[in-house]
């Protein structure tokens, strides 16, 4: 295993949607850390802000991978601080031989607060 150091003017690109994120993997040449070799599932999930999500899916037994990115919405390339009308979500790829879709909508459902935000507004 090889380690690469990135030069100080290298910047990472802003992810737009969950959509482009396997694109610029490729493009990129980056895989994950860890490769499975197993069918799998996907599923996306919007609950709010994306890192409540993430960690509450990544540390599921079953859930495989995570990937946070931007759905829906009007503004081109939204990002972390200007999301505009797009709805933050968490893309997985799960193993249904572990955890059924039944079971990652019970998690959603239980742990989704859809009234917190009093009024409903644009996040930043």
């Amino acid at each position: 295993m090889s380690l690469e150091i990135l030069n100080a003017d290298y910047t990472l690109p802003d992810l737009k949607d969950v959509s482009t994120v396997r694109a610029e993997q490729k493009e990129l040449n980056v895989t994950p850390v860890h490769s499975v070799n197993i069918a799998f599932k996907t599923a996306t999930f919007g609950m709010g802000c994306f890192w409540g999500a993430e960690s509450l899916f990544g540390g599921t037994l079953g859930i495989l991978r995570t990937t946070v990115g931007y759905e829906g919405g009007s503004k081109d390339s939204p990002t972390y601080r200007s999301l505009g009308d797009h709805t933050e979500v968490l893309e997985i790829d799960y193993d249904p031989k572990t955890i059924s879709f039944k079971q990652l909508l019970d998690l959603f459902w239980n742990n989704h607060e859809y009234g917190l935000t009093n009024p409903i507004k644009r996040q930043y």
